[in-house]
């Protein structure tokens, strides 16, 4: 570190310390940076010619080009059957192409059926949607089975994670937190997270796990088998070869109101400065949270 910060700038040197490494030491790859995984496909090279494109045009119509954008974007997010929105899609597309000196009738015409079409949606369909499940109840594992829940908090302060151990009775048997001092994002936290929880398993003998988070992208990015060349990618592949010190695991999502004592464990983290491990003398506020889980 004292190298880093002989050789950079402060801010420089801050930058280059949250870059997420990995000990599997993974080869250089051409990486696409338009794109969430660094890979290059063809909608985000679309989304890219269109941006450029619109910022070649930017001094000619801004105006009714940002009309026009929100348009689609209104279409695209209608709570309307998806062959309902590329018909309007097309319709638009076609009457723009050849009545291109009534573009403004066009679009009054889409905003016209859109509502019409919300509207129908709203009377005839809604109702029809399935309901989701509103249970906040933690799901135990099976019997010889530890469920690990494993979150990242990150703020403009700070950053910490925090990992529960529990047995298929919903009895804590481990809590670790620890504040982390250089991190990117929030999902550079959240992957710290969930390598931290397998490296604490691994180091305490536990072979058979279920591993559980709030972070949906990660779980899937994660369970993938698609090469991952995200700035994260290094830590993902990881987290993926940490897997196979494991006689059993499973790597699931669960939602944050399912996942309370967690996440009142990594904000704690925020308040420490160094890691912490509890296997007795748990924090009160961690236990309450916990058993009224099992109520």
């Amino acid at each position: 570190m004292h190298l880093l910060n002989a050789l950079f700038l402060k801010h420089e040197a801050e930058l280059i310390k949250k870059i997420p490494l990995s000990a599997c030491w993974p080869h250089d790859e051409i990486v696409w940076h338009y794109s969430r995984n660094d890979m290059f496909d063809v909608k985000s090279a679309y989304y890219l010619a269109r941006s450029s494109k619109n910022q070649g045009n930017c001094e000619e119509g801004s105006s009714s080009s940002s009309k026009e954008k929100n348009f689609w974007n209104g279409l695209w997010h209608l709570n309307i059957p998806p062959k309902v929105r590329v018909f309007i899609w097309r319709a638009c597309s076609g009457m723009r192409g050849i009545l291109t000196e009534k573009v403004r009738e066009a679009l009054r015409v889409g905003e016209y059926a859109i509502e019409f079409l919300q509207e129908y949606w709203n009377l005839h369909c809604k109702a029809e949607l399935p309901k989701t499940d509103s249970s906040t109840k933690w799901v135990a594992p099976e019997e010889g089975i530890l469920k690990i829940n494993a979150d990242g908090a990150f703020s403009d302060t700070g950053a910490g994670i925090g990992v529960v151990v529990r047995d298929h009775q919903g009895q804590v048997e481990a809590l670790m937190a620890e504040r982390v001092s250089e991190a990117l994002n929030a999902e550079h936290v959240e992957c710290l997270a969930f390598l931290k929880a397998l490296q604490f398993a691994k180091d305490f003998g536990i072979s058979h796990l279920t591993l559980e988070g709030d972070a949906l992208g990660i779980v899937q990015r994660i369970n993938s088998t698609s090469l991952d060349l995200s700035v994260l990618g290094n830590l993902i592949r990881g987290i993926r070869d940490t897997r196979k010190d494991f006689c059993y695991i499973r790597i699931s999502h669960v939602r944050r109101k399912n996942n309370v004592p967690i996440h009142l464990l990594s904000h704690l983290s925020l308040s420490l400065e160094r890691s912490r491990v509890w296997f007795v003398n748990f924090p009160k506020e961690i236990m309450y949270a916990a058993k009224a889980d099992l109520l």
